[in-house]
């Protein structure tokens, strides 16, 4: 995409989308607030698999 100068075809529609058919605050927000929450606990999950270690890890 950044080689032939394109969008990529979701972030190019999502805009038409919001400006055609007018869906509101909450069609923005609903997706942005469960994405991001769902961001953070797949990151805090993954934080907690085993093994735990410290960093630094001084030798």
């Amino acid at each position: 995409m950044a080689a032939l100068r394109v969008t990529h075809p979701p972030a190019g529609a999502d805009p038409l989308v919001v400006f055609l058919d007018s869906p509101g605050w909450d069609y923005l927000g609903f997706p942005v607030f469960t994405g991001s929450i769902t961001l953070v606990l797949i990151a805090w999950i993954f934080h907690r698999i085993p093994p735990v270690t410290n960093y630094p890890n001084k030798q």
